[in-house]
């Protein structure tokens, strides 16, 4: 079995997938499985499907909406997702398998919280809570992207998990996000 080589970008809300294979030959029998922080869904890709064209791969990009897994979505949670592409050039199996960390909403949450934080130029040592809550979620962000980069997919899951929750102001409160 080959390694596949893919690059996965966030777009727009959508996941886009460009095939760097770099065999111009038709793929065959192409499979792309997308797990999402709750659950496995296993999307079958025909000729077109979703914007890819399987006898010219490297023109099109596999573009997944959220209302293209089943049950259908309308949006991509915050979350490590992993992204499993197999398919067969010729009579060689290749494979692509990363994990990816989507977390626009976090994202968008600290810049807001920063936003906030910046405003207050005249009070921010009163503004003492505000900016712990930053510097405890940008220290959680930054410790999320190191266990992905090490592999340690769960305590990444974890970390953002405690993000959504400071985010959101569920749990407790406390300063672990439980």
């Amino acid at each position: 079995m080959a390694t596949g080589y893919w690059r996965f970008i966030p777009q727009n809300g959508n996941f886009t997938l460009y095939d760097h294979t770099p065999i111009e030959t038709d793929r065959t029998s192409l499979v792309v499985q997308v797990t999402l922080p709750t659950t496995t869904v296993a999307i079958t890709l025909n000729n077109n499907s979703l914007g890819y064209d399987l006898t010219n791969p490297a023109s099109y990009p596999i573009t997944i909406e959220p209302g293209d897994l089943t049950p259908p979505r309308s949006s991509f949670e915050d979350g490590v997702y992993r992204i499993q592409v197999s398919y067969n050039i010729s009579t060689t199996p290749y494979t692509y398998d990363e994990y990816h960390m989507y977390i626009p909403t976090i994202d968008m949450c600290i810049s807001d919280k920063l936003d906030t934080y910046l405003a207050s130029l005249c009070t921010k040592c009163g503004n003492k809570e505000l900016l712990h809550t930053l510097n405890e979620l940008v220290v959680l962000r930054q410790g999320a992207h190191l266990d992905m980069a090490n592999g340690r997919i769960t305590k990444a899951d974890q970390k953002i998990t405690m993000m959504k929750n400071i985010c959101t102001g569920t749990g407790c409160n406390c300063s672990c996000g439980c």
